[in-house]
């Protein structure tokens, strides 16, 4: 239930950019079947890299990070910036709900960590636009909080209906949009 909005985002501005941007029908059975594979990797492979592996990675790398500038004096510049800048701009941002995440009371690093991942999810949907790359930022943020809330598996549910539900509005637009051309 948590997830609806995303959801029904996924599906409108997919019916707006099939409307307004697409410029060819695709075969509505081979983007249903595709795309249901590509998105069950999606789900899988992008939570387990991105909300698993790097984010517990990017806690130590920032911790390791901190200490090489000057956290072993008690003056770290990651953890200052994390704590002063990006923190308090990425939680504006967020509208405050990833707060307890951000402002970790276990550590500067994980909220560190969270927004570094992020934005390295974030780059790896360059292809898709400037509209994409932001799009996929705000989501991947979204999946941070489904996980800490609910769970790496609700995560990569959630990714994978996410990516489904757009290619399902794609065959379906492509079904009422389909542009016939006739041989006279």
């Amino acid at each position: 239930m948590a997830a609806w909005p995303v959801l029904v985002w996924a599906v409108v501005v997919n019916i707006m950019f099939c409307l307004f941007v697409r410029k060819e029908d695709p075969d509505p059975v081979e983007t249903v079947v595709k795309g249901f594979f590509v998105s069950l990797w999606a789900g899988l492979s992008e939570e387990l890299t991105f909300r698993w592996l790097f984010f517990f990675l990017g806690i130590v790398g920032a911790k390791i990070t901190n200490f090489f500038f000057f956290g072993f004096l008690g003056l770290g510049i990651p953890a200052w910036f994390q704590n002063h800048v990006m923190g308090p701009i990425v939680n504006f941002v967020t509208f405050g709900h990833l707060e307890h995440y951000i402002f970790n009371p276990a550590g500067w690093a994980v909220g560190a960590s969270m927004i570094a991942t992020n934005a390295f999810f974030r780059d790896g949907h360059d292809y898709q636009g400037i509209f994409g790359w932001l799009n996929s930022w705000c989501v991947g943020m979204f999946l941070f909080w489904i996980m800490f809330t609910y769970g790496l598996p609700a995560a990569i549910v959630i990714h994978f209906l996410y990516n489904f539900l757009i290619d399902l509005t794609s065959a379906s637009m492509a079904l009422v949009t389909r542009r016939r051309t006739y041989a006279w």
